[in-house]
C-alpha cells in the first residue's frame, strides 16, 4: 500500500511519505499500522482520494484519510537555500486559494470538498 500504484489511481502523486517512526497498534491482530502523507498534483485529486479511501478496509486495516497541513522550510522562510534534498517542507509560497485558516479548519473539519 505504500506504493504509487495504490494511491496513484486517484491522481498524480507529487510526494509520498510513509512515516515508520510512529507505529500505531503495534500488538494488533493484523500487525502494526503506519501513517502516510500523500501530495497530489491538484485539489480535485486529493478530494477524490480522501472520499474514496476514508473509512475503507485494506488488508484488514481501517484506512483514515483527511486533508493535512504542511509547514514551510525554515531555510525558505529565511531566504536561504535548503541543502536537504529530502526536505519535507514547502519551498514555495502556496496559492491563496489553498490556504485555510485554523478557525475555518476547526469549523469545517468534518466536511470534505470536491
Amino acid at each position: 500500500m505504500n506504493k504509487f500504484e495504490f494511491f496513484g489511481q486517484y491522481g498524480i502523486i507529487t510526494k509520498l511519505i510513509v512515516n515508520k517512526n510512529k507505529i500505531y497498534n503495534t500488538n494488533g491482530p493484523n500487525g502494526p499500522s503506519y501513517s502516510a502523507y500523500i501530495t497530489y498534483s491538484n485539489c480535485q485529486e486529493s478530494s477524490l482520494a480522501i472520499l474514496s479511501i476514508d473509512n475503507s478496509i485494506v488488508h484488514n486495516h481501517l484506512l483514515r484519510a483527511s486533508y493535512g497541513t504542511t509547514k514551510y522550510c525554515s531555510n525558505f522562510l529565511k531566504g536561504l537555500e535548503c541543502m536537504n534534498k529530502d526536505c519535507l517542507y514547502l519551498h514555495y509560497l502556496a496559492e491563496a486559494c489553498n490556504i485555510l485558516k485554523r478557525v475555518r479548519m476547526n469549523l469545517e473539519k468534518f466536511i470534505k470538498y470536491l
